[in-house]
C-alpha cells in the first residue's frame, strides 16, 4: 500500500475490529490553522502530527492536555480547549472571566487567584483571591480531589491525612459558585477528559468470560461509542451531527495580547480515497509499473472515505486550531492487503468535485513519480554497463619507448632562445599594444626571421572527452524496479543486497539466497518455494500471503518480520 497526499495537513489510520471478525479501517486527517482575529483561520505553516494522549507535564496524575487522535469513531462532533486565562493588559487580576465558544456551542467561566478555606467566626470562609497575570487552564485548578470521581486531580476537598490550608479551586462556573465547605459543585472546565475517570469508564462495557470467547482482545457488545468523546458533554452536538468547517470561533480571556479574539474555520474539508487491489498474484503492484503502463491503465478506480469533522481543539496559548476528519471504511484484513493505494485531499467544502475528479487528481501523482524514476531512452543494460566500465577521465601518458628526448628537446630550445631572444624583444618592444598573430609574423619577417620557426603552430583545442555519466540513483532505482518484479527464479542471489525494496510479488521460486539481505523489503505475495534461504536476513520485513513451500530456512534471521496468511509447508 501506497499513500498520496494533496494537502498538508497530517493524517494517520488504524485498522480495527468493531465488529469482529469484521476489519474496519479507520482514517483521520488532522489540519492546524492560525486563529486570525476578524479574518477566516489560515492554514498552519507547521501542521501538529496525529499523536496519542498528551498529558501535562505534571501531576501525580496528569489531567491531559490533548486527548489521543486515534479514536476509532465518534458518534458526534465536540470542541475543547487547553492553553491559560489572561488578566486584561497584563495587570494582576483577583479574577477574570473567559469565554470560548465554536459555533453555537459556548462556555463561560471565572477564573480566581489562590484561595484556600480559612477559618472565621462564622466557620469556614475562602480567603481573599491572590492576583494574578496567567492561570493554566486544566482539571487541576477546577473542584474535586482524589473522592471526586468526576475530577480526582482537582482541589476543593480535603485530601485525607493531608496538613494545612485547603485550597479552593480557580476554575469556577458562575452559575455554580464555592461559597460554603458544603458546596460541591460540578467540576468546571472546558478540557479534555481522560479515558480513565468515571465519566467515560462507564460507557467501556463488560468484560467476562463470554467477551474472552468471542471477542478478545476487541470491544464487548455493550461497549458505547460515547466512550470516545473526550469533551464535556456540554461541548459536543446532537448526536450523529458534526462540525461543517466554517464555524465561527470566539474567545475572551484567553489570549495574551488580544482580550477578545474572534474568527472563523476557514471553510475547508478534508477528503480521502482508497484504491482497492484489483490485480492478478504474481503481478506487479502500479507504483513499479514502468510511466507508459501507468498511462495506458489510466486514473485509478477510487472509493471515497466518508471523513466527518468530529474534533475541535483549541490551542489559547499558540492560538491555533487543531481539527479532525474521522472516517471509517471496512477491509478484508488488519494487514490491509486489499488496499494498493490510500489518497487525502482538501478542498473548500462548497466544492463539487466528484471521485473521479481526485482519481484524475492522484493519477497526475503516480505518473509523476514514475516519472522521477523512469530511466533514459538507453537500454537499461547500456546504464549498468557504464557503471561497471573503465575510468571514465583519460589517464595522463607515462614516460616509454615512443616518449620523445625531453633533454635534447630542452637543449635544442635553449640555443633557439639565445638566437631569437633580440629579435623577439624588438618586436615586441614596438608600441602598437599586444600584436596580433599577423602583425608577429609581419614584424618578424621585417627582421629576415622565418616567422614559422618562432611561432608556435595554431592549434584548434579539440573539446575534452565527453565524460560518461553514471545513472543517477533514481535512474538506477527505476532500473532495478522494472526488472525486479520479474521471475527470478533459478537464480544464484547469494548475498544478494535487497534492503527495504518494494519486491511485492517477485518469483524466487528454486533460487539460492544464503546470507541474502530482505531486511525491511516489502515481500508481500512472493514465491519463494523451493528457494535456500539459509542465513538469509528477513529482519522487519513483511512477507504477508507470501508462499515458503519446500523451502529451506536454516538460520533464517526474521526479527519482527510479518507472514500473515504466508504457507510454509513442506519447510
Amino acid at each position: 500500500m501506497r499513500v498520496y497526499k494533496d494537502t498538508p495537513f497530517e493524517f494517520s489510520l488504524m485498522p480495527w475490529e468493531l465488529d469482529p471478525p469484521r476489519v474496519s479501517l479507520m482514517l483521520v486527517v488532522k489540519a492546524t490553522f492560525d486563529l486570525v482575529d476578524g479574518a477566516p483561520c489560515t492554514i498552519a505553516e507547521e501542521q501538529v502530527p496525529c499523536l496519542g494522549e498528551v498529558p501535562w507535564d505534571d501531576g501525580d496524575p496528569p489531567s491531559l492536555r490533548t486527548e489521543t487522535d486515534y479514536a476509532v469513531f465518534k458518534p458526534r462532533g465536540e470542541w475543547y480547549l487547553h492553553g491559560h486565562a489572561y488578566a486584561p493588559g497584563g495587570r494582576p487580576a483577583t479574577v477574570v472571566p473567559i469565554e470560548a465558544a465554536v459555533g453555537k456551542l459556548e462556555k463561560r467561566l471565572a477564573v480566581w487567584g489562590d484561595r484556600a478555606w480559612q477559618r472565621g467566626l462564622l466557620g469556614a470562609a475562602p480567603s481573599e483571591p491572590t492576583p494574578f497575570v496567567s492561570m493554566p487552564l486544566r482539571w487541576e485548578r477546577s473542584f474535586g480531589g482524589p473522592r471526586v470521581a468526576a475530577n480526582p486531580v482537582g482541589r476543593g476537598v480535603a485530601r485525607q491525612g493531608a496538613d494545612g490550608p485547603i485550597p479552593l479551586p480557580n476554575i469556577v462556573d458562575p452559575r455554580h459558585p464555592v461559597v460554603s465547605r458544603d458546596d460541591h459543585p460540578p467540576p468546571a472546565g472546558a478540557f479534555a477528559i481522560p479515558s480513565t475517570w468515571a465519566a467515560r469508564t462507564r460507557l467501556t462495557g463488560t468484560y467476562d468470560e463470554a467477551w474472552k470467547r468471542t471477542r478478545w482482545p476487541f470491544f464487548p457488545t455493550d461497549f458505547q461509542l460515547g466512550f470516545f468523546q473526550a469533551a464535556p458533554a456540554d461541548q459536543r452536538l446532537a448526536d450523529g451531527r458534526y462540525w461543517v468547517g466554517d464555524e465561527p470561533i470566539q474567545l475572551v480571556g484567553l489570549h495574551p495580547e488580544r482580550g477578545q479574539l474572534e474568527t472563523r474555520l476557514p471553510g475547508l474539508r478534508a477528503r480521502a480515497f482508497l484504491e482497492r487491489v484489483e490485480r492478478a498474484p504474481g503481478s506487479p503492484a502500479p507504483h513499479l509499473l514502468e510511466r507508459a503502463e501507468l498511462e495506458a491503465a489510466g486514473p485509478p478506480r477510487l472509493t471515497e472515505v466518508e471523513l466527518r469533522l468530529d474534533t475541535v481543539v483549541i490551542d489559547t496559548d499558540a492560538a491555533q486550531a487543531q481539527c479532525s476528519w474521522r472516517g471509517l471504511i471496512e477491509v478484508s484484513n488488519a494487514a490491509l492487503d486489499d488496499v494498493e493505494r490510500l489518497y487525502f485531499v482538501h478542498e473548500p467544502i462548497g466544492a463539487s468535485h466528484d471521485v473521479e475528479h481526485h482519481a484524475r487528481g492522484l493519477f497526475r501523482k503516480v505518473v509523476e513519480e514514475a516519472m522521477e524514476f523512469e530511466g533514459p531512452d538507453e537500454d537499461d543494460e547500456d546504464e549498468v554497463a557504464a557503471l561497471e566500465g573503465p575510468a571514465t577521465v583519460p589517464a595522463p601518458a607515462l614516460p616509454g619507448a615512443d616518449t620523445p628526448d625531453a633533454d635534447g628537446d630542452m637543449s635544442r630550445h635553449l640555443a633557439d632562445f639565445r638566437t631569437n631572444l633580440p629579435i623577439a624583444l624588438s618586436v615586441f618592444a614596438e608600441p602598437s599594444g599586444t600584436p596580433t598573430r599577423e602583425e608577429l609574423r609581419e614584424r618578424l619577417e621585417a627582421h629576415e626571421v622565418d616567422p614559422d620557426e618562432i611561432l608556435p603552430p595554431l592549434e584548434i583545442e579539440e573539446p575534452p572527452p565527453e565524460l560518461v555519466e553514471p545513472p543517477s540513483l533514481l535512474r538506477l532505482a527505476a532500473i532495478v524496479r522494472r526488472k525486479l518484479w520479474k521471475p527470478f527464479t533459478d537464480l544464484d542471489l547469494t548475498g544478494a543486497p535487497y534492503r527495504k525494496l518494494d519486491l511485492s510479488g517477485v518469483d524466487f521460486s528454486g533460487s539460492r539466497l544464503t546470507d541474502a539481505d530482505l531486511s525491511g523489503c516489502v515481500l508481500t505475495g512472493c514465491v519463494f518455494d523451493g528457494a535456500t534461504l539459509d542465513r538469509a536476513r528477513f529482519t522487519k520485513t513483511e512477507a504477508s500471503r507470501a508462499s515458503f513451500r519446500g523451502a529451506d530456512l536454516t538460520e533464517l534471521q526474521a526479527g519482527n518480520a510479518r507472514f500473515a496468511e504466508s504457507v510454509f509447508d513442506g519447510a
